[in-house]
């Protein structure tokens, strides 16, 4: 058995934790994150793939998070691997989506300045990739859009999980009409979140 300390949760925790519970201790960290300090807990690098259908309607969102070392380092570490396959991460992968629902998955939309929903995530899963685990998502809209103008607002309100946009490629139009044009303006001290624009006109 382990020790598990969380430190900045609201809560501080040191107990003994079986290996079959810890993707539901590691859960926590996002269920506990409004509680915790104004400042990062959890680190993660994203690439994201907007998806369009032959009609040129934007239908999805494809997600890639490269979470940071410390957090990949305690996974295989907890796990006995330095590289679990997607099956023994299958369970981690669930839970983790299960609580990531309750933030939204730390993204808005809005679509002619009108707000955008999605449906429950598809074809999610975990994996050590290049000795970093990185956890895959897609998002379809409700309803599948076709606006002039799609804004992607990403970011976590509590601060408590720092998202950046990768450096080099962060974002991929897949399937888009030649009209459409791609921005991002990053997140900083003056920007709150990262913004991705995606212009069809």
């Amino acid at each position: 058995m382990a020790l598990w300390h969380v430190r900045g949760l609201g809560v501080v925790a040191r107990r003994a934790v079986k290996p079959r519970r810890f993707a539901t201790v590691l859960a926590l960290i996002f269920l506990l994150a409004p509680n915790a300090n104004a400042h990062p807990h959890v680190w993660v690098v994203m690439r994201a793939e907007i998806l369009f259908a032959l009609d040129g309607s934007i239908t999805a969102v494809r997600h890639t998070w490269a979470f940071d070392e410390s957090l990949s380092a305690s996974v295989a570490r907890e796990l006995g691997s330095t590289a679990p396959t997607r099956e023994a991460l299958a369970q981690l992968a669930q839970v983790n989506i299960d609580a990531l629902k309750e933030s939204g998955f730390f993204i808005r939309s809005r679509a002619d300045g009108e707000d955008q929903k999605f449906q429950a995530p598809e074809d999610y899963w975990l994996a050590f990739e290049e000795g970093t685990l990185t956890l895959h998502f897609t998002l379809p809209f409700e309803s599948p859009v076709n606006p002039a103008r799609l804004e992607l607002g990403i970011y976590d309100p509590s601060y408590f999980t720092d998202i950046k946009l990768a450096e080099n490629t962060p974002v991929v139009l897949v399937g888009a009409p030649k009209r459409c044009r791609l921005f991002l303006e990053r997140q900083s001290w003056t920007q709150i979140s990262n913004k991705v624009i995606v212009f069809c006109r």
